[in-house]
């Protein structure tokens, strides 16, 4: 039998710790359920016990997720030298282009991704840098420039899609098939929820 690759330094701590949370003296009953060991609960339910806690671990481990993710995919990425943040804007500039046969502007580029556009404007100068990005006029307003992908931009994301798209295939392929369309299924309902609440507010 082959020996099972072993994942990134972070990945492997991220599990003996886990490991080690097992088999501790039991939570308080209000606490059994959201998992042993998390003082964050612990001391929401000593100081607010009106609070509602799964809620709260929710969000925390939603945010807790996306944080793993982010590092296990720039963990891989790292060899291209690029970030999830750059790849996602070569993919942007390269779907784009393929459709439209033109660039984007940073403003939008910034609305695409999500992100603010001093943000943007860091990673578009980072990619320049790395010659995988081209900035030139936009000729039909010279005030603004249009972003495109390069000959070796479009070769470092189709690398560095493959890459990530095997890694995490390799681990989603874990959860099983069903477990992974209902969780999709559950994100895209619950950012729209979201959404909509903070459509609300702004108004």
């Amino acid at each position: 039998m082959a020996k099972k690759a072993a994942g990134p330094a972070w990945f492997e701590k991220e599990t003996r710790d886990n490991k080690e949370t097992q088999g501790k003296k039991a939570a308080p009953e209000k606490l059994a359920a959201l998992g042993e060991g998390e003082n964050f609960y612990r001391n929401i339910l000593k100081n607010q016990p009106g609070i509602e806690l799964s809620s709260f671990r929710l969000a925390r481990e939603l945010f807790k997720t996306q944080a793993i993710m982010m590092a296990y995919a720039e963990e891989y990425l790292r060899p291209y030298e690029l970030s999830w943040s750059k790849l996602n804007v070569l993919f942007w500039l390269r779907a784009y282009q393929q459709e439209h046969a033109t660039g984007l502007a940073p403003s939008e580029l910034s609305a695409l991704i999500g992100v603010g556009r001093n943000t943007v404007s860091t990673l578009l100068e980072g990619l320049e840098r790395q010659g995988f990005i081209s900035r030139e006029l936009d000729p039909a307003d010279k005030r603004k420039f249009i972003i495109r992908l390069t000959a070796a931009g479009e070769t470092v994301t189709r690398a560095g899609l493959d890459e990530l798209g095997q890694r995490l295939a390799q681990v989603l392929r874990l959860l099983g098939e069903e477990p992974r369309a209902l969780l999709t299924g559950s994100l895209i309902q619950f950012r729209e929820i979201i959404t909509g609440a903070a459509l609300k507010t702004e108004s």
